[in-house]
């Protein structure tokens, strides 16, 4: 399944020009043009190339999807913060400002601390339960059968 992805600048910003695109390949030797309407990203060997369609003012792809997905939407990020641009995903959302899947970003770390924090705490209060809540219902619970 595929998802389309398009980097184009905001509405109150000028957009992109076909001079844009053409720095761009100049200052990337990871992009190739060809024939002024597609741009092709050879990124990491395991990946296929990212087909990049190249319109008057804004750049798109529905090439997104598989287990590249992350390492495709990093590449078009990277691409947008030169061109002064944002990426947007095929319902409008700005895709431009999320963190990369990267496993050694930072934020993941902070996440894992919160789960460990919460699972940490979560121990005291199911064995206060099972401890002292749980016996004590048991011992209600059979003084109300008798």
């Amino acid at each position: 399944m595929s998802y389309v992805v398009e980097v184009r600048r905001p509405g109150d910003q000028p957009s992109l020009t076909p001079d844009d695109f053409q720095r761009l390949i100049e200052s990337d030797s990871s992009l190739t043009l060809t024939d002024g309407r597609l741009i092709i990203w050879n990124g990491p060997e395991d990946f296929d190339p990212l087909n990049v369609n190249v319109e008057s003012d804004r750049l798109w792809t529905d090439s997104i999807g598989g287990s590249a997905q992350a390492t495709y939407l990093e590449k078009l990020r990277e691409i947008a913060k030169f061109l002064d641009a944002n990426v947007f995903g095929e319902e409008g959302e700005d895709l431009s400002d999320e963190f990369p899947s990267d496993p050694d970003h930072p934020r993941h770390g902070i996440s894992a601390l919160v789960g460990l924090a919460l699972f940490i705490l979560t121990i005291p209060v199911l064995a206060l339960f099972f401890v002292v809540r749980l016996p004590w219902m048991i011992w209600k619970t059979s003084r109300v059968l008798k």
